[in-house]
């Protein structure tokens, strides 16, 4: 698969807190991974605790949410793993 970086928003589902940033994609990703700062400034609350599996295969925990996230003319409320990452990305 291949990686693109792209400008969108993300969010609380209910879009009381919407910022911009940047995205790191991987096209052959699940889940969109948030910093647990960003989580925390946007008010998105873990929801559940999951063992995600990286494109390197190490197994990781991560807690997970939804989260209102808009790319180009393209939005919704999606699922996101809160984890330890440098910048909003896939995994």
């Amino acid at each position: 698969m291949g990686y693109v970086r792209v400008k969108g928003f993300v969010g609380s589902p209910e879009k009381v807190r919407v910022e911009e940033v940047d995205f790191l994609v991987d096209m052959g990703a699940y889940y969109t991974v948030l910093p647990p700062e960003l989580t925390e400034d946007l008010a998105i609350r873990p929801m559940a605790r999951a063992e995600l599996l990286t494109a390197d295969k190490r197994k990781v925990e991560a807690y997970l949410s939804y989260a209102y996230i808009k790319i180009g003319e393209r939005d919704g409320i999606l699922p996101v793993a809160i984890m330890e990452a440098p910048e909003p990305c896939s995994v």
